[in-house]
């Protein structure tokens, strides 16, 4: 009698197990049918890239796109090839085209990191629940749609911690807080300590690509109030830095520097 559970038991495992057999045989199945289908229309894709009606080479870029978007990663090696050995320089043309306009929707993944704010270098010292008496960076600009504006971050707040760094003495904290940030690296995420109103928070932030000579992005006197008193400072024009940041994406410096990345990660997979 009491062997029966047991037998039960042995035979309903080896059901799931056969279960799960299937179900990996079924997965294996699609994702080769996925994969031939990919490249089944790519073979049907190229030729229209130089095909002698206009229509049908504009339908081919579109197509094209749509196929980068199944898979990225065998997408771009595939495309490297063709934009280097493709007989015809509109099949060439074309697909660098398709190639930028996937450099362009992963600017912000490469080069340094940037926050989008600007800091004054005022000496603060404020009492942090929990940390003691420790050094702070105000914040008296904060970027429109900018990695630290996605997080929540505002005019006034009170940075005390970047990732466990923390500062004791108001010293050199706006250049260390800077190097951090701009060696995490675009597309990488730092972790903020800010004091608001007296209380403690923290904030994950996304951080973009560092627009080049953004040290010399124009500036302009205004009246701030920054922590309850009105100063004057000079602070940074968004219009001309959303120019910066927008030439920096369309260049060909940006795109030469997207494809070294790309060949490069290739070379070591």
């Amino acid at each position: 009698m009491k062997i029966l559970p047991v037998i039960s038991l042995w035979l309903m495992a080896g059901r799931i197990t056969a279960y799960c057999e299937q179900e990996n045989l079924a997965d294996a199945a699609i994702q080769s049918n996925a994969e031939n289908r990919i490249a089944t229309d790519l073979t049907t894709i190229l030729p229209d890239l130089s095909h002698q009606d206009h229509m049908r080479r504009q339908d081919a870029s579109q197509a094209l796109l749509s196929w980068v978007k199944v898979s990225r990663k065998e997408s771009v090696v595939t495309l490297l090839d063709v934009a280097t050995g493709a007989d015809k320089p509109e099949t060439r043309e074309r697909v660098l085209q398709v190639l930028r306009t996937m450099a362009i929707a992963e600017y912000h993944e490469i080069g340094e990191g940037y926050c989008g704010i600007q800091m004054t270098a005022d000496p603060i010292i404020i009492a942090v629940p929990g940390r003691g008496k420790l050094a702070a960076i105000s914040l008296a600009f904060v970027a429109n749609d900018g990695p630290a504006a996605k997080a929540g971050l505002c005019v006034n707040d009170l940075i005390v911690s970047a990732d466990e760094m923390v500062w004791t003495k108001p010293d050199n904290q706006m250049v260390e807080l800077r190097e951090v940030i701009r060696k995490k690296g675009a597309g990488n995420t730092i972790k903020l300590g800010i004091m608001r109103d007296g209380s403690y928070h923290e904030s994950a932030v996304q951080l973009h690509r560092r627009p080049p000579n953004i040290d010399k992005t124009n500036t302009h006197a205004a009246n701030m109030i920054i922590r309850g008193g009105m100063q004057q400072m000079q602070r940074i024009d968004q219009q001309y830095l959303d120019k910066l940041t927008q030439e920096d994406r369309d260049s060909d410096h940006f795109f030469a520097e997207w494809l070294r990345r790309e060949k490069e990660q290739r070379k070591h997979k």
